[in-house]
């Protein structure tokens, strides 16, 4: 389970800032876990690690913005997990796309609260799937 986690987040990884060369990265976060295959400890080292590079960046600079968005693909990543029929935890992998496509309808959500445009609420819910106000 942990090297599919580290290999979603690789590819997330556009600019390599975190599984660079440059260290800490997250596998040094992840390398002090007891558990790798407890899934809700590597949720809270790798985003302690994003928290962490948030904290001492610059909110402006591109290092915060990454590492701000990879903290939210962890969360996507971990909010996908289901529990099975036998009751053991798994984790459904979403493809790329999908990953993207909520990505924008978030970013289309925050923008569009500012704003009362019809057309902008239709299209966040044709994105969501959804018949009711958002």
């Amino acid at each position: 389970m942990l090297d599919q986690i580290l290999s979603v987040l690789r590819n997330e990884d556009t600019f390599k800032f975190f599984t660079g060369n440059a260290h800490p990265t997250i596998y040094d976060a992840v390398s002090a876990i007891s558990n790798p295959h407890e899934h809700k400890e590597i949720e809270r080292a790798l985003k302690n690690y994003f928290d962490q590079v948030m904290q001492i960046s610059p909110p402006e600079s591109q290092m915060f913005l990454e590492a701000n968005r990879m903290y939210a693909v962890c969360e996507g990543f971990f909010s996908s997990q289901e529990t099975g029929k036998t009751g053991k935890d798994r984790l459904e992998v979403r493809d790329l796309n999908d990953e993207i496509v909520e990505f924008y309808s978030e970013s289309l959500k925050h923008f569009a609260s500012f704003l009362n445009e019809d057309i902008l609420i239709e299209h966040i819910k044709y994105l969501d799937n959804d018949d009711s106000q958002y």
